[in-house]
């Protein structure tokens, strides 16, 4: 529970963060950048399950700004994003980049995603699952 005063501040700082963002990508058809700064968390198998082996790539509980969270100002905004596989770091995990474009460009977000999985077959590869094997 919060006081309404701290739920409209909150909404107004949002407002404004979107219209600076409405402008942004307004510049382009879309804005295509890494969703991660590095691969997927490695996962080791501990009585049957995957777990984390190297904790300080999960992302942190509290806002952390030596990492930067590059998905999440279209989450906020509202513009249409979409992850799309794009290799695999050095330990064989999946990267990602994250294709944003104008709000209410939906179809453009897709247009762009579909064009990259035709030139590439990143979307075909799987990384290895040991505790599946």
């Amino acid at each position: 529970m919060m006081p309404a005063s701290d739920y409209l501040t909150a909404q107004r700082i949002r407002n404004q963060i979107r219209r600076e963002a409405d402008q942004l990508v307004s510049q382009f058809d879309a804005v295509i950048a890494p969703t991660w700064p590095n691969g997927a968390a490695l996962r080791e198998v501990r009585d049957g399950w995957p777990v984390p082996a190297r904790p300080e790539w999960e992302p942190p509980n509290e806002i952390n700004s030596a990492t930067p969270k590059l998905n999440s100002i279209a989450n906020l905004v509202g513009h249409p994003g979409l992850a799309i596989p794009c290799g695999f770091d050095e330990d064989g995990l999946p990267l990602s980049v994250q294709i944003v474009s104008s709000a209410w460009n939906d179809q453009s977000t897709l247009d762009f995603g579909m064009a990259y999985q035709r030139e590439t077959d990143w979307h075909l590869q799987r990384p290895p699952f040991p505790w599946r094997q």
